[in-house]
């Protein structure tokens, strides 16, 4: 079968596809990308194993072929072919034994595999819930970065948990020292499920996105635009029961409640804490109702002392939190561009917690250090 595809759509779809091709594959072929007819389009896939993707590009059947076999070929070939060729529109002639790519007068032909030899992909069974492309990217934006690195021990932290329960359906990320957390009401079958934050992350671009378990119940399926995504799940038991780290409605009389402008605190932080000491990164942070300014000061017995001081508007009580600065840089970066409102006790009855003017449910929250300066 040879078909025209334009190159840039066929490009974008390897990108993505790339992201679910092993680097050392233990199957061949999931080191591949497969190719498959779908009607007027030409069906894209790849897996791990662990995360599949398929994508779907409008094609033209230049020469069709009574029955097409699915084939495989390299994932790294195939994409420095399509990456390095300039025209609008590039060739592909499918055989049984191999895939010629033609364009700008190059002609590369690719070994191929069968695509009986392809791992099957995932496919819906059950659907749970929706979600809308604008859900997606501020998930991604404000809650995915407050997720466990993958390669961290704990495998349920790193993803996102969401769970449907009691009327409502709760976001929650954490990393075992800072939390992410946002609900919204939504009635509906209850379920409990951890999607890891890799996966996640390659929902953005799919536009609105069903989301579906498969038969098995051991992978979601996620349907969106001309692609779909399937990974499988992560544990949800030793999650954190992050609700129960939320803050009591503000009291002005035991609680206090900084205002800082976007990017009005993470400047500072990052100077002080070149004075923090090496073995936790202490800054601390003093707030005194009336004042306009936050006081930061760190001390390291090699490095030095001092104070810096940041913009703000304080409410409430007189408070001091000390923070590792590396986690609060973190935690700030993640928040950027956007009014930070912070609430914290001076007995830290509850984690300090972060909320961003005009996103209404969102709560972050930061573990503080014990206010120990070092003994020179």
């Amino acid at each position: 079968m040879k078909i025209k595809v334009q190159r840039n759509k066929l490009n974008d779809a390897i990108d993505r596809c790339l992201k679910a091709v092993s680097k050392k594959p233990i199957i061949p072929s999931t080191g591949n990308i497969l190719f498959t007819q779908e009607a007027e389009f030409l069906g894209l896939s790849s897996t791990d194993t662990n995360m599949s993707v398929r994508q779907l590009v409008s094609a033209e059947i230049l020469v069709p072929l009574e029955e097409f076999h699915s084939v495989s070929v390299s994932a790294a070939v195939l994409s420095g072919i399509i990456s390095g060729l300039t025209k609008d529109y590039v060739e592909l002639d499918m055989q049984e034994n191999s895939v010629k790519v033609s364009a700008d007068g190059t002609n590369i032909s690719m070994p191929v595999i069968p695509g009986a030899e392809f791992p099957s992909l995932p496919g819906p069974h059950e659907k749970l819930f929706e979600l809308d492309e604008d859900r997606i990217d501020e998930l991604n934006a404000l809650a995915i970065p407050f997720c466990a690195p993958d390669t961290d021990a704990r495998g349920q932290l790193r993803g996102i948990r969401i769970r449907r329960k009691a009327g409502k359906i709760e976001f929650m990320t954490c990393d075992g020292f800072r939390y992410s957390y946002l609900f919204s009401e939504n009635n509906g079958e209850e379920f409990d499920i951890n999607i890891p934050a890799r996966a996640f992350r390659e929902l953005k671009g799919l536009g609105n996105v069903e989301v579906w378990t498969n038969e098995g119940k051991n992978q979601l399926v996620f349907k969106g635009g001309n692609g779909t995504l399937a990974s499988t799940v992560l544990q949800t038991q030793g999650f954190f029961e992050l609700p129960n780290y939320l803050r009591p409605i503000f009291d002005e009389k035991a609680h206090t409640r900084i205002v800082f402008g976007p990017n009005m605190l993470v400047g500072p932080v990052k100077l002080a804490a070149l004075v923090s000491n090496e073995v936790n990164h202490q800054v601390e942070l003093d707030f005194t109702p009336g004042s306009e300014f936050v006081s930061i000061s760190a001390e390291d017995s090699g490095k030095g002392s001092g104070v810096v001081e940041s913009k703000c508007e304080i409410a409430g009580q007189p408070a001091t939190v000390a923070f590792n600065s590396d986690l609060l840089v973190q935690t700030l970066d993640a928040l950027k561009n956007r009014t930070i409102v912070m609430e914290l006790d001076e007995q830290m009855s509850k984690m300090p917690q972060f909320t961003v003017q005009g996103k209404a449910g969102f709560v972050h929250g930061l573990s503080p250090l014990n206010r120990k300066k070092e003994t020179k």
